[in-house]
């Protein structure tokens, strides 16, 4: 595994409380989304992405 030689600090704006509430929602939900597409193509032996997005 590569070192990391430096690491760089990006400041940015504070993310209000609601906003980031919504987007931990919307990981969660993504998150859920992924693991049923892979569950799906495992139980279906899709090997491909292109397949996937046919079906």
């Amino acid at each position: 595994m590569a070192r990391v030689a430096r690491t760089i600090i990006v400041r940015s704006a504070r993310l209000p409380r609601r906003m980031f509430r919504v987007s931990v929602e919307l990981e969660g939900m993504y998150r859920n989304m992924v693991k049923q597409l892979v569950m799906y193509a495992v139980r279906s032996n899709v090997r491909s992405f292109a397949r996937l997005r046919v079906k």
